[in-house]
């Protein structure tokens, strides 16, 4: 009997832990911040996080274009420098080339942080990885992503860093891995370049 009260004591305290470490955005529990160029917004409404931009895309090889950018940060609750995975739910409204989307990490400032990107490729969908330091792009890699769904497409994203890889999930599917960029500060967030309209719901941080 005393090792079963142990037992669903701990159970107890694992599911409060976990709990503390989930954002619904019905309440701004971990504190985001935004930062908006160009015609665009990030801001929590019906209880999810809505990023849109407005002004379409010039270069998707360039941050410095003239095209909305949007970026919402937190500073997450996790060691970055042990193994951590980062869960959120995502509906873009429509994917196309005038726009990406995606989850940042690694996140010092607007300037210096790594993201996993879903854009409309030639012929696919593509997930765009790249690393961002002074607010110059200085390593990035493509990849298809197969999509059944173009508008109100819905997305369960999944970011997952184990010691010299981060491999990155999308509807269950392994879309990408990056190896050898250790991960060295625990800001997360989500977002949007160019013309396009995203909800982001039900973060998790798991360690």
């Amino acid at each position: 009997m005393k090792r079963i009260i142990i037992i669903c004591s701990l159970l107890i305290c694992a599911a409060v832990a976990n709990a503390q470490n989930v954002e619904t955005f019905d309440s701004n529990t971990f504190g985001w911040i935004e930062s908006v160029e160009k015609d665009g917004s990030a801001i929590i409404v019906e209880g999810v996080m809505r990023l849109e931009g407005k002004n379409a895309l010039d270069d998707i090889w360039s941050l410095k274009a003239g095209s909305s950018q949007i970026i919402t940060s937190c500073y997450a609750p996790f060691d970055p420098q042990k193994n951590f995975t980062f869960k959120c739910d995502a509906v873009a409204k429509k994917i196309n080339d005038k726009g990406f989307f995606g989850l940042i990490f690694d996140y010092m400032d607007d300037y210096n942080y790594s993201a996993f990107y879903i854009f409309k490729g030639d012929k696919n969908a593509m997930v765009l990885y790249q690393r961002v330091k002074d607010n110059e792009i200085i390593g990035q890699r493509l990849s298809d992503l197969k999509l059944k769904e173009k508008k109100n497409a819905a997305f369960a994203f999944e970011l997952r860093s184990s010691f010299d890889r981060v491999e990155f999930y999308c509807n269950d599917m392994k879309a990408m891995e990056v190896r050898y960029n250790p991960i060295q500060y625990c800001g997360v967030g989500f977002g949007v370049f160019g013309q396009q309209s995203v909800d982001f719901d039900n973060v998790q941080f798991i360690q």
